[in-house]
């Protein structure tokens, strides 16, 4: 059984310097790859 997703992966780094562009302030770049590295393990 195959699942096909229609979204392709995104790395931590990536996410957050999508969320950057899309506007949310930080300034802690790693410290925010943490957070969702935290997320996606325990999601």
């Amino acid at each position: 059984m195959t699942i096909n997703f229609p979204k392709q992966y995104n790395s931590p780094e990536d996410l957050a310097e999508l969320l950057s562009q899309r506007g949310l302030v930080f300034e802690d770049k790693e410290r925010v790859c943490r957070y969702i590295r935290n997320i996606a393990i325990t999601g």
